[in-house]
C-alpha cells in the first residue's frame, strides 16, 4: 500500500521542480509519457524510425555537427526493445541462424579496422552509421512476426514512399535550410536539398534515387495484399516515384530501377502474357521519363542524362577506384581502414561502388564477409522460391529478389557498404523469409496431422 504521505513528498517536490524549472520540466514530462507510449507499442517506435531513416536533411546541431532524427529514434527504439527483451515481455524471435555470424563478423571487422583507418573521425562517423542500420537489422525479425505485420508493414511504407515523393517534388521549387535554435548551441535543421536542379530533397540525389526505387518495390507489394478500385490508387503511387527517380537525375538509380522491373516481370509467377506487363512497363518508364523531364527542365533536349556527361563521370571513377588499387597493393590486402578511402580521394566523399568501397576500406577480409552475405540472403530467397508456395508469397519475393538486383546494379555505380538502407532492406528480407517460411512450415504440418487422423478410427479418436 502506498504511503498518502510519500505522494504528498513526491508531489511537492515536483511542484517546486516545476515552479524553478518549468520549461524543463514539461519538455521532461512529455517525453516521459512519450516513451511510456512506445514502451507500450513498440511498433509504433520501430516504423517511426523506418520513417526517419532516409530522412538526411532533418535532425538537431551542434557546434556544426548534425545528428539526424534516426540516430535519436532508433537509439530509443533498440532502448525499449532491449528492455522489453529482459523483462520478458516480448518472446525472442530467432533471426536466420547462418545470418546472424556473418553479420557480427561484417560489422565487428569493420569496427576494428579504425585501429589503422587514416582518418579516425571520418571511420567514427562512418561507424555510427552502420550500427544506427545494425540495430534496425536486429530488431525488424522481432517486430515483424506474422503475415499480418508485413502486410501492415508494406502499407505503412506506401505511405512512407509517397512522403518521399512529395518532398522530393517539392524541393524542385522550394529548397535550403531552415535552422531554430533549441538550447543553448544545439539548433533543429530542415533542409530541403536541390543539387544544380537536381530534385532530391531528403538526401543527395544518388541516396535518394535509390531510396525511391526501392519504395517503388515495396509498394508493388502491396498489390498483392489488396484488390479492387484500390489497386488503382497503387499504380498511381508507382508512377509518381517513377517520376520522381527521374527528377533526381542519378543515371545509375534509374538504370537500377529499369533492371530490377524488367527483372520482376520475367520473374514473377501466374503471368501468361508477359509481352504485354513488359511493353506497360516501358510504356510507364518513358511516360514517367517525359514528365520527370519536363517538371526538372521545363525541356527534354536539357535533361541531365547525356552520354557525354556519362562518359565524363565514369572516367572520373576510374581514376578514383585506381587508386583504390593502388592503395590495396601497397598494403597488403588490409585496406585502408573504415573511412580510409574517402580520405584518399578527399574532396570526394564516396567511392561510388558498394563493392570497390568495402575492398578498398576493409580489405580483402572485409570484403569477403560483405560477398558472404550477399550470396547467403539471395541463397535464402531462392531457396524458399524454390518451395510449393502460393502464388501471392512468390510475387512478394520475386519484388524482394528485383529489388535487390536492382539496388546492387545502382550501387556499382554509388552506393557505399554503410548504407544504412541496406541493412533496412537486409533486415525486411530476412524478416519476410522468417515469416513465409514458419507459414509454410506450419501449414504442412496441418496437412499431414490432417493426413494421419483421416487414419485413425473414429473410436480412437
Amino acid at each position: 500500500m502506498i504511503n498518502k504521505y510519500s505522494v504528498l513528498c513526491v508531489t511537492l517536490i515536483l511542484g517546486i521542480i516545476f515552479s524553478v524549472f518549468p520549461v524543463v520540466s514539461l519538455i521532461f514530462s512529455i517525453l516521459l509519457v512519450f516513451m511510456v507510449f512506445l514502451f507500450l507499442n513498440p511498433k509504433v517506435s520501430f516504423f517511426l524510425s523506418t520513417a526517419l531513416l532516409p530522412l538526411y536533411n532533418i535532425g538537431f546541431s551542434y557546434n556544426r555537427t548534425e545528428y539526424h532524427l534516426y540516430y535519436v529514434s532508433i537509439v530509443i527504439t533498440f532502448f525499449i526493445w532491449t528492455i522489453r527483451k529482459i523483462a520478458k515481455l516480448d518472446k525472442a524471435e530467432k533471426i536466420i541462424p547462418g545470418l546472424v555470424p556473418i553479420v557480427i563478423m561484417f560489422v565487428l571487422w569493420s569496427t576494428i579496422s579504425l585501429f589503422w583507418t587514416n582518418d579516425l573521425s571520418e571511420g567514427l562517423s562512418i561507424t555510427q552509421e552502420l550500427y544506427s542500420g545494425l540495430l534496425l537489422f536486429l530488431i525488424m525479425p522481432d517486430i515483424l512476426r506474422t503475415e499480418d505485420d508485413i502486410r501492415a508493414y508494406f502499407g505503412f511504407l506506401m505511405f512512407v514512399g509517397i512522403l518521399l515523393g512529395a518532398i522530393t517534388l517539392t524541393s524542385q521549387w522550394y529548397n535550403g535550410v531552415k535552422t531554430m535554435e533549441v538550447w543553448g548551441d544545439w539548433k533543429f535543421y530542415l533542409s530541403l536539398l536541390n543539387e544544380k536542379e537536381r530534385a532530391a530533397g531528403f538526401a543527395g540525389v544518388n541516396y535518394a534515387a535509390t531510396m525511391l526505387s526501392f519504395f517503388v518495390f515495396m509498394i508493388i507489394s502491396n498489390l498483392f495484399f489488396i484488390k479492387g478500385k484500390l489497386r488503382v490508387l497503387v499504380f498511381f503511387v508507382i508512377f509518381f516515384l517513377l517520376v520522381t527517380v527521374v527528377m533526381t537525375g542519378s543515371k545509375s538509380g534509374f538504370g537500377g530501377l529499369i533492371l530490377g522491373l524488367f527483372l520482376l516481370d520475367i520473374i514473377l509467377p501466374g503471368m501468361k502474357n508477359k509481352i504485354i506487363y513488359i511493353l506497360s512497363t516501358i510504356f510507364a518508364l518513358i511516360f514517367s521519363f517525359i514528365i520527370g523531364g519536363l517538371l526538372t527542365t521545363g525541356d527534354l533536349s536539357t535533361t541531365r542524362v547525356a552520354a557525354v556527361e556519362a562518359a565524363f563521370s565514369f572516367e572520373t571513377r576510374f581514376e578514383w577506384w585506381s587508386k583504390g588499387f593502388k592503395s590495396l597493393s601497397e598494403n597488403y590486402g588490409l585496406g585502408l581502414g573504415i573511412g580510409g578511402f574517402r580520405k584518399l580521394i578527399s574532396p570526394v566523399k564516396f567511392a561510388h561502388n558498394i563493392f570497390l568501397s568495402t575492398l578498398f576500406d576493409l580489405g580483402i577480409i572485409g570484403f569477403s564477409f560483405f560477398v558472404l552475405l550477399l550470396v547467403y540472403v539471395f541463397y535464402e530467397l531462392a531457396r524458399l522460391m524454390r518451395k510449393p508456395l502460393d502464388s501471392r508469397v512468390k510475387a512478394i519475393l520475386c519484388c524482394m529478389v528485383a529489388s535487390f538486383a536492382g539496388y546492387l546494379l545502382n550501387n556499382i555505380l554509388q552506393g557505399e557498404y554503410y548504407n544504412r538502407v541496406f541493412l533496412l532492406m537486409l533486415g525486411l528480407y530476412i524478416s519476410i523469409i522468417k515469416v513465409f517460411e514458419t507459414s509454410f512450415n506450419a501449414k504442412r504440418l496441418t496437412v499431414k496431422t490432417l493426413g494421419v487422423n483421416k487414419n485413425i478410427p473414429l473410436s480412437n479418436r
